[in-house]
């Protein structure tokens, strides 16, 4: 299985289940209804369709002008329903016809007994329509659903039973909730009509259960005088890592609340998708009729492998090196194709809060390839209990907290991204090699070179302030201003600026020069 294969299998249920015309129907009613609700501009920076108000200011100006919107479409789908709805509109329910033609068109018909019941049948059958029509508000309901008709070009009504009120009403559905099945040798013959709506499943056993699980989580800790690396520090700098291996104190000082909540939120947002899979698992085969594709591969007392029920300390015996990987992942699943064969993936969750777009197709193409070492590492420490096989591929899911608002649809600002990884022994080779050329620094006691760009997520950041040599702080402080004179991008320029005025503001502090 490829990695192709693995990116082919995170299509939604809802698409395959409705088929990729229905969907791409779908998907251009909801822009329909977008564009009539004012996201009619393109968004210069994301290429998307935004309202007016919601334009960055165009180039050249120092002020935000005033903008005044007005929505054209909408105004002429108002104006056009309002018309087509605004005559005396009725019902007629015609009787079937049972008497002779020639009998009818005589001058002395009379209705015979079996029409004058048919007629009475007919006439009772309308009145009955027209109490619906009084009882349901039925001309406001024909201007909303007038409307609903020219944006999705087509809308649905259906007849239920209230058994609360022990009344029929009339139900309107927009042409989004509305997928016909027509048959196959004649696209006229509708064989059905499903109506499609969001619900919420309730499982209070389920939550019940995770909460009683992580009362009590098992315990473990790194092995005592062996040096560990942790997965989530593969993408670290050599540098800290070096600091770390060689007894660095960790950086003491907590973190303003402000940053506190935004982690917090991460890690619940990891949370959120477990305790998803977990509903999906115990509850997709009863709305589908099919066995879930991905499930959590379970632990000997039934808990599921993911965070503190994954825990591990594995052994790495690499190029004269003896350490371990020590840590935890965001889950281990197995996932079953529709010919039944089954396979391990790894899933790694990660959030982001910062900004609607990070993303887009246009700013996220692919992983961070940070996220791609600590996978690496994970495909290692999971290896099969029963034939020690390495975890060779991994789901790495983006979930992004930030929206643009309530409207925009999945298409126009995507809140997940998910990038299927194949990993390879290749892979597991120069992530050891990162990891030994570290331990190999310690043994020499040279540490690796300073690199300023990996600043803001040091944890040793006094630590190395006071480590690091004169000499060296005049390059790290002649690389800075190299960069702030080249063409890189302000953010850049004024990270590194910060990074260098915090490490100079450490050295003073700890009453190095």
């Amino acid at each position: 299985m490829t990695a192709d294969t693995v990116d082919s299998l995170l299509k939604s249920p809802f698409m395959e289940a409705i088929g990729e015309r229905e969907f791409q129907r779908f998907q251009k009613q909801v822009e329909s209804y977008n564009y009539y609700a004012g996201y009619q501009h393109v968004d210069p920076e994301t290429g998307q369709l935004v309202k007016a108000k919601d334009l960055p200011r165009p180039p050249g100006l120092d002020y935000d002008p005033t903008r005044f919107e007005v929505n054209y479409f909408k105004r002429m789908i108002d104006a056009k329903a309002q018309w087509q709805m605004g005559g005396m509109h009725g019902i007629s329910v015609a009787p079937q016809l049972i008497d002779d033609e020639n009998m009818r068109l005589s001058q002395s018909y009379t209705p015979s007994s079996a029409q004058q019941s048919e007629n009475k049948r007919a006439e009772g059958y309308e009145k009955l329509l027209y109490q619906l029509w009084r009882e349901n508000n039925f001309r406001a309901a024909l201007l909303a659903g007038a409307k609903d008709r020219l944006i999705a070009s087509r809308v649905a009504v259906k007849i239920v039973f209230n058994p609360t009120t022990g009344r029929l009403q009339w139900v309107w559905h927009p042409d989004t909730e509305v997928f016909p099945v027509f048959s196959n040798d004649d696209y006229e013959e509708l064989i059905k009509v499903s109506f499609v709506r969001s619900i919420e499943i309730w499982d209070d056993k389920l939550d019940s259960q995770i909460h009683k699980w992580y009362t009590n989580p098992p315990k473990l800790w790194p092995e005592r005088g062996v040096p560990y690396f942790s997965p989530s520090s593969s993408g670290s700098s050599k540098h800290e890592l070096f600091m770390k291996q060689n007894g660095a104190k960790r950086d003491v000082g907590g973190q303003p609340p402000h940053r506190k909540r935004w982690t917090t939120i991460g890690t619940a947002t990891g949370d959120m998708i477990q305790r998803d899979l977990l509903f999906i698992e115990n509850h997709f085969e009863a709305k589908t009729g099919k066995n879930p594709p991905f499930i959590f591969e379970k632990n000997g007392d039934g808990t599921p492998v993911f965070e503190d029920f994954a825990k591990k300390c594995t052994p790495v015996s690499y190029k004269n090196h003896r350490f371990n990987l020590y840590g935890t992942c965001d889950g281990i699943m197995l996932y079953t194709d529709s010919d039944g064969k089954q396979y391990r993936i790894g899933l790694e969750i990660k959030s982001k809060q910062t900004t609607y777009s990070k993303t887009s197709d246009y700013s996220m193409r692919e992983a961070d390839e940070k996220h791609i070492k600590q996978t690496v590492a994970y495909s290692y420490m999971y290896r099969d209990i029963d034939t020690g096989a390495p975890l060779d591929y991994y789901l790495i899911l983006y979930v992004n907290l930030s929206k643009k608002n309530w409207f925009q649809t999945f298409k126009e600002a995507p809140d997940l991204k998910c990038f299927g990884i194949s990993i390879d022994d290749n892979d597991r080779s120069q992530l050891f090699d990162y990891f030994t050329e570290v331990l190999d620094a310690v043994e020499q006691r040279q540490a690796p070179p300073f690199e300023i760009d990996t600043w803001t997520f040091n944890n040793f950041k006094d630590a190395t302030a006071k480590y690091l040599s004169d000499e060296e702080v005049a390059e790290v402080r002649a690389y800075v201003r190299r960069v702030r004179a080249s063409s890189q991008p302000d953010y850049i320029k004024t990270q590194l600026i910060d990074a260098y005025e915090d490490l100079i503001e450490r050295r003073n502090k700890n009453g190095t020069k």
